[in-house]
């Protein structure tokens, strides 16, 4: 229904970048990302209160999620190619990623197509290695403007490490994960000191600790996931 409203008024999209970015986050969570990147690509950003992050967050998911589909395509030239545009944003988005923000998820993506590509050309095969440790290596992030020891891109790095034959290290990774989950499930969400503001200026109301129950449940939902590529791999 949000997505239906604001795709009825352009001209008010047209006018804000808040509303930009929403309607390209709505755009790929509901598999329309090469649209989103057409609207992300479509105009300059400005930074605005609140909005930190927000406008590369989108323009990460939506090559993310045409990374894969490309990879699972078979096309791996098209996979490189949405990874390599991830990691090297245009200034029009008006971001710049955090020296501490993590790009697991990303580096993932490009050794994956790498790797894919050294089928036919070996010589990427290293390329692919590389990628993959600079994956593997990236624990920990930056969100919400603090650093945090786990979040959505850990998976990225257990599944980096597998891939490099490091199964122990995925393995604690993916433990410490399940226990952070576990800490994080009965926590109480406050609002940070200083995003007290911010209620009365976001686009759409919303609670800290929906958002913060989503995320955990995201978090579980990557535990699961990485449980089934174990068994999957152990019963190939």
């Amino acid at each position: 229904r949000r997505l239906a409203t604001l795709l009825d008024r352009p001209d008010l999209v047209g006018a804000r970048d808040d509303l930009s970015v929403q309607l390209a986050e709505l755009l790929t969570a509901l598999g329309r990302a090469a649209e989103a990147l057409d609207v992300l690509a479509g105009r300059s950003f400005q930074p605005w209160e609140g909005g930190e992050g927000r406008v590369l967050a989108a323009w990460d998911a939506a090559h993310l999620d045409l990374g894969r589909q490309a990879l699972d395509g078979g096309d791996a030239a098209a996979g490189l190619g949405h990874a390599t545009a991830a990691l090297t944003p245009p200034q029009s988005l008006g971001e710049a990623r955090h020296p501490l923000a993590n790009t697991a998820d990303l580096h993932l993506l490009l050794g994956d197509a790498l790797d894919a590509l050294s089928v036919v050309d070996p010589s990427r095969a290293d390329e692919a290695r590389d990628a993959w440790r600079t994956a593997a290596d990236q624990q920990g992030d930056f969100e919400g403007m603090a650093v945090q020891e786990f979040s959505e891109r850990t998976g990225a790095s257990v599944l980096a490490l597998r891939r490099l034959g490091r199964d122990d290290e995925a393995r604690r990774l993916r433990d410490g994960l399940a226990r952070y989950v576990q800490e994080e499930s009965g926590h109480r969400a406050t609002v940070d000191y200083f995003a007290t503001s911010l209620p009365a200026m976001l686009l759409f109301a919303h609670d800290v600790q929906d958002d913060h129950d989503d995320r955990v449940r995201a978090l579980r939902d990557q535990l699961a996931a990485l449980d089934r590529h174990v068994a999957a791999t152990a019963s190939a």
